[in-house]
Order: structure tokens, then sequence, then C-alpha cells
């Protein structure tokens, strides 16, 4: 099933963003951040394998540098989510980058808003 998960403003830690579930396989096809300030703002983007910790040997981006009010599309190509994967972001000052990525579920128990965490994994 087509999702877009719209994860909305990053904090100064890193935080898991998209997780795939034990019977499922996510297929992300982009991943886009927005600078929403008037300043150079950086992302860091992981992609943790299951049943790993984070490290900066996950990074798929490690503080990419957005200009003023800026828009990145990080990725045009498939990252694969294996079940219990999941992506980790972060980005230098809190409010300051908006992320949305575009993919597909593969099998597992529907998706919805995480409650409590303010991330989304809502569908189109």
């Amino acid at each position: 099933m087509n999702r877009r998960y719209n994860i909305g403003l990053l904090s100064t830690t890193l935080k898991e963003i998209v997780r795939a579930e034990r019977d499922e396989q996510i297929h992300i096809r982009s991943i886009w951040v927005a600078n929403t300030t008037s300043s150079v703002r950086k992302i860091t983007l992981q992609h943790i394998p299951a049943g790993e910790s984070t490290g900066d040997g996950f990074a798929l981006f490690d503080d990419l540098a957005t200009k003023a009010h800026g828009l990145h599309l990080l990725t045009d190509t498939t990252v694969y989510l294996e079940p219990g994967d999941r992506l980790m972001a972060s980005a230098d000052a809190a409010s300051a980058m908006a992320l949305t990525i575009y993919g597909v579920s593969m099998g597992g128990a529907s998706m919805t808003e995480r409650p409590g965490t303010g991330l989304g994994r809502g569908g189109y």
C-alpha cells in the first residue's frame, strides 16, 4: 500500500521516525526535507538494521546542510526496510527541519499515528 510518512519537524535528538514491523517490508521511494528557517540547518538520517544500535556506520546522511528555506530530495532510489529495520533522524536545531517520506508498505498491520510521539505513519 502506498504511504506518506508525514514525520513533521525534527528535534535535536536522534529519534525513530519509521520502523518496519516484524511481518512488514517498507520500500522508501523518496525522502524530502525542508528547512523552515532563515538560517542554514543540518539533518542526520540513519538506517538502523534490526537488532542494531545507532551509530555513524549506519548514516545515510550526516550533518547534511540545507540552505535557508531550502528543500532537498534526499533520495529518489529505493531504500528497503526489512522487518525490524528503522530510520532515525535529527536536526541541528529543534523545529527547523520538516521531513516527509513516501514509500510502499508490503504486508504487516495497518500503520497508524503513534500516540504521544507526534510522529506520523499515516496513509494518503
